[in-house]
């Protein structure tokens, strides 16, 4: 669907008959971000059906403790 902008997907495993909770996509240039997660750019998200199973797709912001 997006070309060659995407390095890598990887689904959170889980049970059969369980829809994962996450699914991180790499994109191979930072600037690819905003095709992957849409129009609002970096504050955005994308709802993506990927193996039958429905993911949504917005930037990893890690937590600070």
């Amino acid at each position: 669907m997006f070309g060659d902008i995407i390095q890598s997907l990887h689904m959170q495993p889980v049970e059969a008959g369980t829809q994962p909770l996450f699914a991180r996509i790499v994109v191979r240039n930072p600037s690819s971000l905003k095709a992957v997660i849409g129009k609002d750019g970096l504050q955005g998200k994308s709802k993506y059906v990927i193996n039958g199973k429905h993911v949504w797709a917005r930037k990893f912001v890690p937590r600070t403790l």
